[in-house]
C-alpha cells in the first residue's frame, strides 16, 4: 500500500512540476515583455513568476521528503502573446491549467503535507487567473514604449533567429540546473546546492540579456520547444547533464554567431560572442569537476 501511494504521489507531483516549469518559462518571457513595453502589470507578472519559482521549490522539497526525484521533461510549446492583452490571456489560461493540475493531484493524494501544498497552489493559481481575466476586461492600456512593438530598421531576421535559437536551451538550462540545486539541497549537500544555484542564476542572467536584446530589436520569443530537462541520478550524472546542456547552448550560440554580420549589427554580435565565451568557461568548470570525479576510479583500476 505504501509503495502504491508513493508511486501515485510521484506521478501526480511530477506532472504538476512539469506544468509549473512551462508556466514559469512562459511567465519569464511575458514579464520581461510587459516590462519592455512599459506596461503597468509588469511588476505583478514578475512577482507571480517568482511565486511560481517558490512553489516549484516547495514541491521538489515535498517530493524529496517522500523519496521522489524530479524526472526528465520533454520540450513543449508555450503560448507567447503578441501584445499586452494576449500576454495576459495566455498567462490566465496557463494559471488555470496549473490550478486544474494541482487540484487533480490534491484529490488523488491522502491528507498530508504534499496534499496541503497542492491545495495552496490551487488557491494561488486560481487567484492569479482571476486577476488576469479581470485585467483583460479593462480598457486596453497604451504602451509607453511603442517602439518595442514593431521591428526596428536594420533588425535583420538572422539576428532574431540567432537570439531565439540560443534562448531555448538557455532557459531550459536554468530550470534543469535549478532543479539539481533543489535536489542537492534536499539531500543535505549544501555546497553542491549552492554551486548549482549560482550556476542557474548565471544562466538566467544570460537568458535575460538575450531576451532584452530580442525585444529591443522588436522581436518576440519563439514559442516552440521549451523546457526540455534531463535529470541525472547522483553527482556524476548531474554533472554530465550539465555538460551536455552547455554543449547544446554552445552549439546554438556558435551557429547563430556565424550568421551575424558584426558590422551591420555589432551589439547583437558582441552580446552573443560574450555569452558564448561565458558558456565555454562554464562548460570547462563542469568538465574539470567530472575529471576530478573520474580520477579516484581510474586510480583504483590501475592499482
Amino acid at each position: 500500500m505504501t509503495a502504491n501511494r508513493s508511486c501515485g504521489a510521484g506521478k501526480v507531483s511530477g506532472l504538476l512540476l512539469a506544468v509549473l516549469i512551462d508556466s514559469i518559462n512562459q511567465s519569464f518571457f511575458h514579464s520581461r515583455m510587459l516590462r519592455a513595453w512599459g506596461h503597468s502589470k509588469a511588476t505583478e507578472s514578475n512577482d507571480h513568476w517568482m511565486q511560481q519559482m517558490r512553489q516549484a521549490s516547495s514541491l521538489v522539497e515535498a517530493m524529496a521528503a517522500q523519496g521522489i526525484r524530479p524526472g526528465d521533461k520533454p520540450a513543449s510549446d508555450l503560448v507567447i502573446g503578441i501584445d499586452a492583452r494576449t500576454v495576459l490571456a495566455a498567462d490566465a489560461a496557463q494559471a488555470e491549467r496549473c490550478a486544474r493540475t494541482a487540484l487533480d493531484a490534491a484529490e488523488a493524494l491522502p491528507d498530508g503535507a504534499m496534499r496541503t501544498l497542492m491545495c495552496e497552489i490551487v488557491a494561488s493559481e486560481e487567484a492569479h487567473a482571476a486577476r488576469l481575466r479581470a485585467w483583460c476586461k479593462e480598457p486596453p492600456e497604451g504602451t509607453r514604449h511603442a517602439k518595442h512593438l514593431l521591428p526596428k530598421p536594420g533588425a535583420l531576421p538572422v539576428a532574431l533567429e540567432a537570439l531565439n535559437r540560443a534562448l531555448r536551451p538557455l532557459v531550459a538550462a536554468v530550470s534543469q540546473i535549478f532543479l539539481h540545486s533543489l535536489v542537492f539541497g534536499s539531500a543535505g549537500r549544501r555546497k553542491d546546492a549552492e554551486r548549482e544555484l549560482v550556476a542557474a542564476l548565471e544562466a538566467m542572467a544570460r537568458a535575460e540579456a538575450l531576451l532584452e536584446r530580442l525585444l529591443d530589436l522588436g522581436g518576440l520569443p519563439d514559442h516552440r520547444r521549451h523546457g526540455r530537462i534531463v535529470m541525472g541520478r547522483g553527482p556524476a550524472a548531474a554533472e554530465r547533464t550539465a555538460r551536455d546542456i552547455h554543449d547544446v547552448i554552445i552549439a546554438e550560440l556558435e551557429g547563430g554567431l556565424a550568421t551575424l554580420d558584426a558590422i551591420a549589427d555589432p551589439l547583437t554580435h558582441t552580446l552573443i560572442d560574450g555569452i558564448l565565451r561565458a558558456e565555454r568557461a562554464a562548460r570547462q568548470r563542469v568538465a574539470r569537476r567530472l575529471d576530478r570525479m573520474a580520477a579516484p576510479s581510474m586510480a583504483r583500476r590501475t592499482s
